[in-house]
């Protein structure tokens, strides 16, 4: 039977590729629900409203969709304007932390295809 020299360092490889992944995984879900949490608490406190429609109006807008309710006051629309641009940063940068590990294993697969 023929060992692999690449068999040591694959186990090692897969082993940090998955912690690698479940460590971004766990900051981007921390990130996704800090925001989700910063938009509940503007939209309560702006708008005066209930958490069910805090939460959801904080839902919404991060999941690119909007508001179900329109801010009324001042201070309100000048948060949903902030709060949807910052929304749209933290998920661009949630994605970017969830697939760079799959991206580099990928990457780093076809490099050693290319040696062989």
């Amino acid at each position: 039977m023929k060992h692999s020299p690449n068999a040591c360092s694959s186990h090692s490889e897969t082993k940090y590729f998955f912690k690698h992944f479940a460590r971004n995984l766990a900051i981007g879900l921390t990130l996704t629900i800090t925001f989700l949490l910063i938009g509940m608490i503007g939209y309560h406190f702006y708008e005066d409203g209930s958490w069910i429609d805090a939460y959801t109006n904080a839902a919404m807008t991060m999941s690119g969709v909007g508001a179900l309710t329109m801010p009324i006051s001042d201070g309100g629309k000048i948060f949903a304007g902030t709060y949807a641009l910052l929304s749209g940063m933290c998920f661009l940068l949630v994605i970017g932390l969830i697939f760079s590990p799959i991206f580099n294993w990928i990457f780093h697969q076809v490099h050693i295809k290319e040696k062989e």
